[in-house]
């Protein structure tokens, strides 16, 4: 991760690295997957190829992360929902509750 000055972040993840060096199996997509509230497992695993699923849980994980590491929000707390142009946004009672 790579901080600017203007405090904005940066994260690249790289699926194919990760795929070659550690396989993502069965039991380690179930672990990460769980991690995730159900909704967002069920919008995970609703695609039908394998890479899709692993992209989209690698994406909701990174931004999960990312809202706890910035906002001090409990990583199983963060509500992220989607707007209808599917744009992500964080709930303000989430926001506020998490930085209690």
């Amino acid at each position: 991760m790579a901080t600017g000055s203007s405090g904005s972040k940066l994260w690249l993840v790289n699926i194919a690295d990760i795929s070659a060096s550690q396989p993502l199996d069965a039991a380690r997509f179930e672990f990460l997957l769980s991690l995730l509230p159900q909704h967002e497992r069920n919008a995970v695993t609703r695609f039908v190829q394998q890479k899709d699923r692993e992209r989209a849980l690698m994406s909701r994980i990174m931004q999960r992360k990312l809202v706890s590491d910035v906002l001090g929000i409990d990583f199983a707390s963060a509500i992220i929902g989607r707007t209808r142009l599917v744009r992500n946004r964080l709930s303000a009672a989430a926001a506020c509750d998490g930085m209690r």
